[in-house]
């Protein structure tokens, strides 16, 4: 590039004004700041720990799924609605790390640190079991219960299966 054509780019920057200038490079700043923000957002709403309800959904759905299948498969039961209702959520256990040490007095001081592991690009914490949530009641409807043992039976069965009590265990006839 010649001296003559850095001059011209140099005098049509004069042209276009300070105010103009200081506003497109306001624009500039502007720019690059959202999309850093935009990055750290995204970054945070991908932790796996947000996944933790999700996965009570899904629990909490496969055994209204696996009562029904089970009380249907009784003879003559048809129509068969299940609400279950848990005691918590769901818990996860980590894995920590300690190291203790005693100092000059003779006490003894333990540091615990979770134990972190990159998976799939993101940091998240060692998992080494989930706890998930107790059922604390059932009620079921079903068409079909003429009989009253029939009642008696499905109760029985979800308080084996779930080690519940059976007062807290509904089972009514639908309509």
């Amino acid at each position: 590039m010649s001296s003559q054509q850095v001059w011209k780019k140099i005098s049509s920057f004069r042209k276009i004004g300070k105010e103009k200038l200081i506003l497109l490079a306001f624009a500039g700043i502007l720019l690059i700041g959202s999309s850093y923000f935009e990055s750290v957002g995204h970054d945070e709403s991908e932790e796996p720990t947000s996944g933790g309800n999700q996965q009570s959904e899904i629990y909490e759905d496969m055994i209204k799924d696996e009562i029904v299948k089970m009380i249907e498969s009784i003879d003559g039961i048809s129509n068969v609605q299940v609400m279950v209702t848990f005691q918590s959520g769901s818990e996860k256990v980590l894995q920590e790390d300690s190291d203790s040490s005693i100092n000059e007095n003779g006490d003894k001081t333990v540091k615990k640190t979770t134990v972190i592991f990159n998976q799939n690009g993101g940091d998240s914490p060692y998992v080494i079991k989930e706890i998930y949530p107790k059922i604390e009641g059932v009620a079921i409807t079903a068409s079909g219960l003429q009989e009253s043992d029939k009642s008696a039976e499905i109760i029985n069965m979800i308080a084996a299966l779930f080690d519940i009590p059976v007062h807290k265990i509904s089972v009514i006839k639908n309509k």
